[in-house]
């Protein structure tokens, strides 16, 4: 994700541990980068990526692909939260 937040194309090659599996689906269904389990496919998505229109066409999906600013989106829903509840802040 923090590739993703900098605007960067990912190449997955596996995910360790199922909490990952998500990650391969999210990619890959968004065309935001690549799953490259073999040496073969990881090759062939970096001749894709250097060339800079192609490159250029994955950065453009990734505008809104991630927020940027997500801890701060995340902050001011719990502060949101908190206010409606009337929860005092120490």
């Amino acid at each position: 994700m923090e590739a993703l937040v900098l605007r960067r194309p990912v190449i997955i090659t596996e995910a360790i541990g199922k909490q990952e599996e998500g990650n391969i689906t999210f990619v890959t269904q968004r065309q935001l980068g690549f799953h490259c389990p073999t040496t073969a496919e990881l090759v062939k998505a970096l001749q894709i990526l250097a060339q800079p229109q192609e490159y250029q066409t994955f950065v453009a999906r990734m505008t809104d692909a991630v927020p940027r600013e997500g801890a701060s989106q995340i902050a001011q829903i719990i502060l949101d939260q908190i206010v409606q509840q009337s929860i005092p802040v120490s």
